[in-house]
């Protein structure tokens, strides 16, 4: 059990989709590394409305992990086999750290907090869709190989919609 979760572990840290979910803002600068000429500041609209975008950019980066971790439930379901489910657990752990690290990002620049509860049910619907209609299409392949394969269009994820809403 032990070398499964070492192996699931290196492989979820060797995944380049580790980082992609975090929104990547740009690094502040020290007095030292300051430049000599004075810059000109920003109007407070102009502020704003960066804050703005970046509070928006935030807000996609946490639903589209919250739709990952739908799309991780539905791929694994009726798998029983402990080195999957060990490795299934270990890409939810980094969705998880991944939301965590933008809701951080959300209350470090003040943005308003995240409408939703994050749980991966509000978009199993879209998920479970895209999971049949994979299994629909790897079944045409195994019964003609000239079968041109695609992606799916149930598998859009920015065509998911969201099973419940927030309480305003």
């Amino acid at each position: 059990m032990r070398i499964y979760f070492a192996a699931a572990l290196i492989v979820c840290a060797a995944s380049p989709a580790l980082g992609q979910g975090v929104v990547k803002l740009p690094a502040a600068r020290s007095a030292a590394q300051a430049p000599a000429q004075p810059k000109a500041s920003a109007s407070p609209p102009q502020a704003a409305a960066a804050a703005v975008g970046i509070c928006a950019k935030i807000s996609e980066a946490i639903e589209g992990s919250e739709k990952e971790l739908a799309r991780l439930d539905a791929e694994d379901i009726g798998d029983n086999s402990a080195p999957r489910a060990t490795l299934h657990a270990a890409k939810m752990n980094v969705e998880l750290g991944l939301i965590s690290a933008n809701l951080a990002q959300l209350s470090a620049h003040h943005c308003v907090p995240y409408p939703h509860v994050i749980r991966s049910t509000d978009f199993m619907l879209g998920a479970m869709s895209c999971k049949t209609a994979m299994l629909r299409l790897q079944s045409a392949v195994m019964r003609d190989s000239q079968t041109k394969v695609e992606s799916p269009a149930e598998c859009d994820a920015s065509k998911w919609t969201r099973l419940t809403e927030p309480k305003p």
